[in-house]
């Protein structure tokens, strides 16, 4: 009987380090996208509009 209440902990515990690995994987992931995205808003906003490589004031 110990063995097997043992055993079921370990594979609780088990399944939970898995999860929480796997959450802190997502996490880091979200956060590389969210600075990607970022990185493109800021490039997209320092584009000129009309091919001439100048920037336009596009708030006028």
């Amino acid at each position: 009987m110990e063995d097997v209440l043992a055993s079921s902990l370990t594979n609780r515990s088990n399944k939970q380090i898995r999860t929480e690995i796997s959450m802190a994987v997502m996490k880091n992931q979200m956060d590389q996208q969210e600075a990607q995205a970022a990185a493109l808003v800021k490039m997209i906003q320092n584009t000129s509009l009309d091919g001439t490589g100048r920037l336009v004031n596009r708030t006028a």
